[in-house]
Order: structure tokens, then sequence, then C-alpha cells
């Protein structure tokens, strides 16, 4: 298992080599796919990411199959069930590094604003999305900006969680933020 430094060293060198279109070291062979389905999975990293369909962590970070552990929602808001398989991958896959990866253009962002001004926020089947991202931007309607307290508010939420601030103080976890720019590629490490 590797430590959480040398697991975020290892995504931002990825996304330098998708950003760049070096060489990569990604193994995407059908003797890996045998190989995890023999030996189980062993990701380096949990990622919370948005669902939108440009975003893909394995992508931006140039990775193969088995090494992220990804979980996708709609504005990378971490509930209940993405809250429950971060730990999942740090208490029984030993994951040291959890990742919450917003980007810039985020519809669900632009939902919740929009949905804010028109009184509707909270509501309905879209409020388990709009209610905690309003409540993380706020009245901040930068687009980059309303991405990254929405990033900070989801480090936040796995921060609070008992069983992940247990792995932090006693296996080396670290809970890490960054924001991918859907224009150019470019990841910001935030923490």
């Amino acid at each position: 298992m590797i430590s959480a430094d040398e697991a975020l060293s290892r995504l931002r060198r990825g996304n330098c080599d998708f950003v760049t279109v070096r060489a990569h070291e990604r193994d995407l062979s059908p003797e890996r796919v045998e190989q995890l389905y023999a030996y189980g999975q062993n990701p380096f990293a949990v990622v919370v990411a948005c669902a939108d369909s440009r975003t893909v962590p394995e992508h931006m970070f140039m990775m193969g199959l088995g090494d992220l552990f990804v979980v996708r929602v709609a504005g990378n808001v971490v509930g209940p069930a993405e809250l429950a398989s971060v730990v999942y991958a740090c208490e029984h896959l030993g994951v040291k590094l959890a990742l919450v990866l917003g980007h810039t253009g985020c519809g669900a962002i632009e939902a919740s604003a929009a949905a804010a001004e028109e009184g509707e926020a909270g509501r309905g089947v879209m409020g388990a999305l709009t209610a905690p991202i309003l409540a993380a931007i706020g009245n901040e309607r930068d687009p980059y900006r309303a991405s990254e307290l929405n990033v900070r508010a989801g480090m936040a939420a796995l921060a609070a969680c008992p069983e992940l601030a247990r792995l932090a103080r006693e296996d080396g976890l670290r809970i890490a933020g960054a924001v991918y720019h859907t224009h150019s590629g470019v990841v910001d490490f935030l923490a």
C-alpha cells in the first residue's frame, strides 16, 4: 500500500501526462482484467467526482484498471451513500488518499444557483443535490470559486466522518481536493 503523499504525487504526474499527452503507464490489458478478477482490487486513491461525462478521473489522471476507486455523483456531493463508499475504500481496501474532485462548468452547481434564484432550492427530487451545493457555495456565483467551495464542503464532510477521522489519525489517510478545468484538462490541487 502506498502513502497518501505518494498517491497524490501519482495523480499530479498523471494529470501532467494527460495535459501534455505524454506516454503513460496505464494498464488496460486483458491480463490486468484477469489479475483484478483473481486477486481483487487494490486502488491507491478514492475519488469522489462529478458524474459529468467530461470528467473521467481515470482519464484525467491517466490511470489504468484497478488504480482508482471512483465514486461519481452529480455535483460531487458527499451524501450518505458517497460517504459510505469512501469509508469502504479506506477501511476495507486500505486506500490512503481520499480526493474530492470538482470541475469548472458544473451543471449541478449552475442548476443549484438557478434554483436558488427561482426560489426552488431544496425542493423535489433535485433537492438532494441543490440543497447541499447551495449550503456549500452560499451566494458565490463565480463558477470557479463556487466549484472550489463545493469541493471544500465535500472535504469537510469526509473529515467530519468519525471512521475517516480515525484513519487519518492512526493510519495516514489524507483528504484532499481538486478542481478540473474542463476547457484545458488541468487539475488544480487544493490540499
